[in-house]
């Protein structure tokens, strides 16, 4: 999907800051003809555009915000635009994982409806992770954080001294708690995705809302 912040106009260069789709074969600006070598010649602009970024040193992209994808092309993520079209194109899963949140914190799934429930809860998280990661949002592996923060203002604190253990910091609001041997199973952090603690007998003991940021080690 090619995310446009502002109109494009005929004639104008059009400025890219991330391409996160596949290689853009063709563009064409409705309601207008506009001759095929007009097109191509403002294709090769923009991928002169793209391409040229990788010309600059790493020190020079590690100062100005660019990072590196996982294909090797240099590109600086666009973060409000990113969120904004995130929460867009997945709408229904995040208003139904929600739902399913909320039955699962007041405790209203029970039985085989229950278990139905956190299966489906942790398939929403892993494709919600796995979409965050499409859009260049930052992740890591439990092993990797020092701590996490969700959508709730919820602190998440992995104790090093507690293979597997995970503390809710209280930040004021009564006493810490402690999940004992939890686990994410294929689950990774990820910013604007939830994550679901699987405990020791593979039920859910934790769904966390989204997390906005996190603390690597």
């Amino acid at each position: 999907m090619l995310v446009l912040d502002r109109d494009v106009r005929c004639g104008h260069r059009l400025r890219s800051v991330e391409l996160t789709t596949s290689p853009v074969r063709l563009i064409r600006v409705l309601g207008q003809e506009v001759p095929w070598e007009t097109q191509a010649q403002g294709f090769r602009k923009m991928a002169r555009t793209l391409t040229s970024l990788a010309s600059r040193s790493k020190s020079q992209m590690v100062e100005s915000g660019w990072v590196s994808s996982q294909t090797g092309v240099q590109r600086q993520i666009n973060t409000e635009a990113a969120e904004r079209v995130f929460r867009e194109d997945n709408a229904g899963h995040l208003a139904r994982f929600e739902e399913l949140r909320r039955a699962f914190k007041q405790r209203e799934l029970e039985g085989d409806q229950g278990h139905q429930a956190e299966a489906e809860l942790l398939t929403l998280c892993h494709r919600l992770q796995s979409t965050a990661r499409e859009f260049g949002f930052k992740s890591r592996s439990l092993a990797k954080i020092q701590e996490f923060t969700t959508e709730e203002d919820r602190v998440y604190r992995r104790d090093p001294e507690q293979p597997g253990a995970l503390v809710l910091a209280s930040r004021g609001q009564g006493p810490e708690v402690v999940f004992s041997d939890v686990s994410l199973g294929r689950q990774v952090i990820t910013r604007f995705a939830p994550v679901a603690l699987v405990g020791a007998d593979g039920g859910l003991v934790e769904v966390t809302p989204l997390v906005m940021s996190l603390t690597s080690i």
